[in-house]
């Protein structure tokens, strides 16, 4: 691998710097020694976690360097327009960074209005995209994955956005899984042409047109994770939805009846753990940008910076 520099906002997420100071260790020591890290966040706070738990780091060096800036705490007012004016802000510097060329990717697990505004504003959309998208790989019964897009960035769309999202998805299924003609197809309430929105008729009429023997048609909601549809378009309302009930499902079953099942099974039903998703690239920018949950463990987020790395360099 190539020297790869990725920029990490180290107050992003619910257990800021103690907790990243930890993902990121843990990180560097699963990736190559040709990846590097430029730690965002205020500077004494980042240096006196990592005395905590690695006194051998040394900063401002090859491998670590640190970004000195501040947490977005309660700056959520006009998120859309913070990129303009907080460049100080440990979220925005990350994508600032990437902007000058100075490292190749941005990670956070902070807002995700404010990283998705400043990615958009600050780097820009490939040519031809309107909007970008949040997407994930999601687990299915067939063993492949499926990849849901958008899932949370673009609360209301236009039919032209969501066609968009269908030419972002197709490009990012063949990219990580090598498939030559992955099947798109776009949520609905049901299968037949009359049913759902106007926007949701219009894309599939698009996307129709575009992809051809690709297109599945409308996917219900109880056909997401049968694995026979490659990559499934929908708002971003709708797919943070499927998302999260998808994460408090798990949690349920593993509440409720984990005990009864096998030790084989539970090892199956770990790859529908959210923490095991890694992270959300966005699509559709002229750049590496990647969304973490807020909430995640320090596993879950050493496990989505690596999926990070990983993801750029495909």
């Amino acid at each position: 691998m190539q020297k790869f520099r990725i920029a990490v906002d180290m107050h992003g997420g619910d257990g800021g710097v103690c907790v990243l100071s930890k993902a990121v260790l843990s990180a560097s020591q699963k990736l190559d020694e040709s990846v590097s890290f430029t730690l965002c966040g205020a500077e004494a706070e980042i240096k006196a976690e990592f005395s905590k738990i690695c006194a051998d780091i040394v900063f401002n060096s090859e491998r670590f360097s640190i970004c000195d800036s501040k947490p977005q705490g309660n700056a959520i007012n006009n998120i859309s327009r913070l990129w303009r004016t907080a460049h100080d802000l440990s979220i925005i510097k990350c994508v600032l960074l990437q902007k000058d060329k100075k490292v190749c990717a941005s990670f956070s697990a902070g807002d995700t209005g404010t990283l998705y505004s400043s990615a958009l504003f600050l780097l820009g959309r490939e040519a031809g995209i309107e909007r970008a998208a949040l997407a994930i790989a999601m687990p299915t019964i067939s063993e492949k994955q499926t990849v849901l897009l958008d899932i949370g960035a673009n609360a209301e769309c236009s039919p032209r956005h969501l066609f968009h999202f269908g030419i972002l998805g197709e490009k990012y299924y063949r990219k990580i899984t090598k498939e030559s003609k992955p099947k798109i197809g776009i949520l609905n309430i049901g299968r037949e042409t009359y049913k759902g929105t106007v926007a949701v008729r219009e894309a599939a009429a698009m996307m129709k047109k575009e992809f051809g023997e690709q297109f599945f048609g409308f996917v219900e909601g109880n056909e997401i994770f049968d694995g026979k549809v490659d990559v499934i378009v929908c708002d971003g309302f709708c797919g943070n939805a499927i998302l999260k009930t998808s994460e408090s499902l798990y949690h349920f079953i593993q509440m409720k009846i984990q005990n009864l099942l096998p030790p084989e099974a539970i090892k199956k039903m770990q790859q529908f753990n959210s923490s095991s998703y890694g992270c959300a690239p966005i699509l559709g920018l002229k750049g590496n940008v990647f969304k973490a949950h807020g909430n995640s463990s320090v596993e879950a987020l050493s496990r989505a910076i690596i999926k990070a790395v990983e993801s750029a360099n495909i």
